[in-house]
C-alpha cells in the first residue's frame, strides 16, 4: 500500500482536519462552561451586594440620629428593637466572618445597638427615677471614696449631724454623681458618640461595597473567580 498516495494523503487531511475539529469542540464546550460560571458566580455576587446594600441602608435609616428624632414607647419601641436586632443578624449572616473588613462592619453595628440601648435606658431611668442598684452602689462607693473626709468631718463637727441625714447626703450626692455620668454618656456627648458611629459605618461600607465591586468587574473582564 502506496502510503503517500494522493488518496491517503487526502484521507490524511481529513483526519487532521477532524481531530481539530473536536479538539476545538471540547476547547470550546470547556470556554463556555467556564463562561457560564463565572456568569452566574458574578450575578449572584451583584444580587447578594443590592441586598446587602438595601439591607445596611435600612439599619442606618433606622439608627441614625437627628434633633427632632422621637423617642418611641410600648408596642412601637418593642417592634424598634426587634428591627434592629434582625437587622443586624441578616447583616452578619451576609458578611464574612473570617474577614477583618467585614468584621468591621459587624463591631460598628453592635456598638450602634449598645448606644440606641443605653439612651432608651437612661431616659427611663431619668425619666422614672428608678436607677439601678448596682449603678447607684458604685456611685456611692465613688463619692466615699472622693468625699468621705467631707462628710467624717462633718459628723464630728455638726452636733445634730445624725446617720440618717449622712445617709440622704451621701444618696443624694450618688445620684447628682450618677445623673452627670448619664449625661456624659448618653446626653448630648451621647448622641454625637452615635452620630459618629453611624457615619463610620456608612464610610466602611461604602469602601467594602466598592471593593466588592470591583471584585465583580475584574470577574467579568478576566473570566476568573477568586
Amino acid at each position: 500500500m502506496n502510503y503517500f498516495s494522493r488518496e491517503m494523503i487526502m484521507l490524511y487531511g481529513v483526519g487532521a482536519t477532524l481531530f481539530i475539529g473536536i479538539l476545538n469542540l471540547i476547547s470550546s464546550r470547556r470556554s463556555n462552561k467556564k463562561t457560564i460560571y463565572v456568569n452566574a458566580v458574578t450575578s449572584e455576587r451583584v444580587k447578594w451586594m443590592t441586598n446587602l446594600k438595601e439591607l445596611i441602608s435600612e439599619y442606618l435609616s433606622l439608627t441614625t440620629y437627628y434633633d427632632d428624632k422621637p423617642f418611641l414607647t410600648g408596642e412601637d419601641q418593642a417592634n424598634y428593637f426587634e428591627r434592629l436586632f434582625y437587622l443586624q443578624s441578616n447583616i452578619k449572616l451576609q458578611l464574612n466572618y473570617a474577614d477583618e473588613k467585614d468584621q468591621v462592619i459587624n463591631i460598628l453595628i453592635e456598638k450602634i445597638n449598645q448606644k440606641i440601648i443605653g439612651l432608651y435606658s437612661a431616659k427611663k431611668i431619668i425619666s422614672n427615677k428608678d436607677f439601678p442598684s448596682e449603678d447607684l452602689h458604685k456611685a456611692m462607693n465613688f463619692v466615699l471614696e472622693n468625699k468621705g473626709e467631707e462628710f467624717g468631718n462633718k459628723i464630728k463637727k455638726e452636733k445634730d449631724y445624725s446617720i440618717d441625714k449622712f445617709l440622704t447626703e451621701i444618696t443624694n450626692e450618688a445620684i447628682t454623681v450618677f445623673n452627670e455620668s448619664f449625661r456624659d454618656q448618653y446626653g448630648y456627648k451621647g448622641r454625637d458618640e452615635l452620630r459618629q458611629l453611624t457615619d463610620d459605618l456608612v464610610n466602611k461600607c461604602r469602601e467594602y461595597l466598592k471593593l466588592e465591586w470591583e471584585k465583580v468587574k475584574k470577574e467579568a473582564e478576566n473570566g476568573k473567580i477568586k
